[in-house]
């Protein structure tokens, strides 16, 4: 009987995922000791905004104007494309 290297693949992955699964059960206590404001860690009433795949002229604009008005931040995701496109709404980004 032959194994193919898809189903040895497989079970490689699944042996190292058995060995890791349970050391990355720390992984978030860890995190919220060295660096408290990561990962979900921060205080109640907070959440993360992000932004992908920017700017464009119709949404950054709209979105920028919106997280002013509520004096909130958010995270934008810039495509180099579009960078390069709208180089006048990064400057607004920034």
């Amino acid at each position: 009987m032959s194994i193919s290297g898809k189903a040895v693949t497989t079970a490689a992955i699944s042996v190292v995922a058995a060995q890791l699964l349970p050391a990355a059960s720390g992984i978030p206590a860890l995190l919220r000791r060295v660096w408290p404001t990561a990962a979900g860690t921060t205080s109640a009433g907070s959440f993360a905004l992000t932004f992908d795949d920017g700017p464009h002229p119709q949404g950054t604009p709209a979105i920028l104007k919106t997280l002013s008005t509520w004096n909130c931040t958010a995270t934008i995701f810039l495509i180099a494309e579009q960078v390069l496109k709208y180089p006048e709404l990064v400057g607004e980004i920034i």
